[in-house]
């Protein structure tokens, strides 16, 4: 497999300072969630999933943030991408809800969260939008001129700012950059507003560890997703 940023001054391989349980290679990673690995990036099933069939998209090395990525990585993450919404629609009938919290955030980890595909797009964006005004947590919209590669912010965001990107099944995206002074941004924020009334209806699910199932649960979930997801996967 090839390493992210080996050999490209811009991007530099980053090692983690502290077991990290989401570098691939890691002692500490759950193997058992890994639904498919390419050649930069990975696809895994979410511990303390929202929904069935929630799973994060990272890379195998140690990275931060998409901000930080190789652009064969942002290539490959964005076959991922298409992938999944591809999967999601066609084996599911369901649309697909993306997103990044990247506050020096250890590892990157774009959440990928499937949801009725009765909910209109600007029904989910809504409820981001006013979720993020009652929080004081205000949305940009991205457009689609300006962007980069899909769930990666541009510029004139700075590269050491932090930022929330969520990204919609019409491929429109909103984005969150941090003001100096401001709190950090809701670590559940993007479940807060995915779990509530308006989307999924799933106030029980919000916090992550109160889903968590047992390792064999978890592997049966996994190998069933395996199995569907096979034909979709993005090959190296």
């Amino acid at each position: 497999m090839a390493e992210a940023g080996v050999g490209r001054k811009k991007f530099p391989k980053q090692e983690p300072l502290s077991p990290c349980w989401f570098c691939l290679s890691s002692p500490q990673v759950e193997k058992h969630l890994v639904v498919s690995i390419g050649t930069d990036m990975y696809i895994a099933y979410a511990k303390g999933h929202l929904v069935c069939e929630h799973v994060l998209i990272l890379p195998i090395n140690h990275i931060g943030s998409t901000r930080h990525l190789s652009e064969e990585a942002k290539t490959e993450l964005k076959q991922h991408q298409a992938a999944l919404k591809k999967y999601y629609k066609e084996v599911l009938g369901m649309n697909l809800v993306m997103f990044e919290r990247s506050y020096a955030s250890r590892h990157m980890q774009i959440q990928c969260i499937p949801i009725s595909s009765s909910i209109p797009t600007e029904e989910v964006k809504a409820a981001f939008r006013s979720h993020g005004n009652l929080s004081g947590f205000p949305f940009d919209d991205v457009s689609a001129p300006d962007k980069d590669t899909a769930t990666t912010p541009n510029p004139p965001h700075s590269r050491n700012k932090g930022f929330f990107l969520v990204e919609f099944a019409d491929g429109s995206q909103m984005v969150h950059t941090h003001v100096p002074g401001e709190e950090r941004f809701p670590l559940q924020f993007g479940r807060e507003v995915i779990g509530s009334e308006k989307i999924c209806n799933l106030p029980d699910r919000i916090d992550w560890k109160a889903c968590k199932v047992s390792l064999e649960e978890e592997t049966a979930l996994v190998q069933q997703m395996r199995k569907a997801f096979g034909p979709y996967e993005v090959e190296d």
